[in-house]
């Protein structure tokens, strides 16, 4: 998802479902109309930086020092950087599982996320 950070971007994907191995296009229509994935993955979007940013207001409530992003991610990661681990999608009973993609780690489970 170009503009979005990796973290981010595998969060989102993760919580709208969505395999990061999918095609773009697989969330339009042939007219290029958004079909009903389009709308989970901007709300998945949304409530991932919604999160992020929370998670940076509770750390800068604590110190002056900026939050890293690896602390920030730490905070709000369901799949990021968690390979091997269990999905934490309830009923999901799938492993996070890491691929390579553009040179980019990108982390997501082959279950839950078509």
């Amino acid at each position: 998802m170009a503009g979005l950070g990796n973290i981010y971007a595998c969060e989102a994907l993760h919580r709208a479902r969505l395999s990061p191995k999918r095609r773009a296009s697989t969330i339009a229509t042939r007219t290029g109309a958004p079909n009903a994935k389009a709308p989970a993955l901007v709300d998945a979007i949304k409530a991932v930086l919604n999160d992020a940013i929370k998670a940076a207001d509770r750390r800068c409530a604590i110190t002056v020092r900026p939050m890293a992003s690896s602390a920030i991610s730490s905070t709000i990661s369901h799949v990021y950087d968690r390979e091997g681990e269990p999905c934490v999608t309830p009923g999901c009973g799938g492993k996070v599982k890491r691929i390579v993609q553009n040179g980019r780690s990108t982390f997501f489970c082959p279950k839950c996320q078509k």
